[in-house]
């Protein structure tokens, strides 16, 4: 696994955004184990970010959009604009939706069908990311 020793920001770069938006002293110093643990933290925030993306453009639903576990319940309009509660069908993962190789889990090999959207979008990384953020 050569390609996750790699940084896809590099150290430097990392170095001056602590100084310039989380430092107030100009002196302060950053060890290089420090930098690289944060270049760690970083690429893996962004691979989970690309990972969940892929994935909820290859489901192309709504699915983050419901909190599971709060009431499950979507309020749609009826024909006389009367508000109508739905049941939101459960969607969490059991230990066999999840496959064996982490680096495969949310990514398909298959080429798209005639028709299908293939490219991942920022509309598909705008629906994961508050779940994204809360848990890093």
């Amino acid at each position: 696994m050569e390609h996750q020793d790699q940084n896809i920001i590099n150290l430097k770069t990392i170095s001056r955004l602590f100084h310039e938006l989380a430092f107030n002293k100009e002196n302060t110093r950053l060890s290089q184990k420090t930098l690289q643990l944060s270049a760690q933290y970083i690429n893996l925030f962004i691979r989970e970010g690309i990972l969940r993306s892929n994935d909820e453009r290859l489901s192309d639903g709504d699915r983050l959009s419901h909190v599971d576990g709060i009431d499950n319940l979507e309020t749609i309009r009826g024909n006389e604009g009367e508000e109508v509660e739905e049941e939101v069908p459960d969607i969490t993962l059991n230990e066999d939706d999840i496959q064996s190789n982490p680096n495969t889990q949310y990514t398909s090999n298959e080429p798209p069908a005639d028709g299908d959207n293939d490219t991942l979008d920022v509309r598909h990384l705008s629906k994961i990311a508050g779940v994204l953020l809360l848990d890093f």
